[in-house]
């Protein structure tokens, strides 16, 4: 893969429409496990998390679909608004994981997610 179709993949991943889809989709998830644990059935709570949260998905891959295809640039958000963002994400896809799977698997995920915070800490303080 060239470079610079690796850089625009990189800018798109780390884009503030990519962040913010992300945090979107893990709320939802959240959102919707809750709501069916909660009532033991899906609600309407759940069916319309599962429905935003799909067609933010949908949405987000369209996107970068289109901007990879046309070769488009998309500009990175700025590091410290992207590092609160990504450690939101990771808080509650680690929540996620948690009422969905247990403690044990959100152990094993704790060890990889606080790797990469840790790992995106340093380049922050670079």
């Amino acid at each position: 893969m060239p470079n610079s179709m690796r850089n625009q993949i990189k800018n798109i991943f780390n884009s503030k429409e990519c962040e913010t889809s992300i945090l979107i989709i893990i709320c939802c998830m959240i959102a919707t496990n809750l709501s069916i644990f909660h009532n033991g059935d899906w609600t309407k709570v759940a069916v319309i998390a599962s429905i935003v949260g799909g067609i933010v998905l949908v949405y987000l891959l369209v996107w970068a679909t289109i901007k990879i295809v046309n070769r488009k640039e998309v500009s990175e958000m700025s590091e410290r608004p992207r590092f609160i963002i990504e450690t939101t994400s990771r808080l509650l896809f680690l929540y996620w994981i948690y009422i969905t799977a247990g403690p044990i698997p959100t152990i094993i995920w704790t060890v990889f997610i606080l790797w990469d915070g840790f790992r995106s800490l340093k380049q922050l303080l670079q």
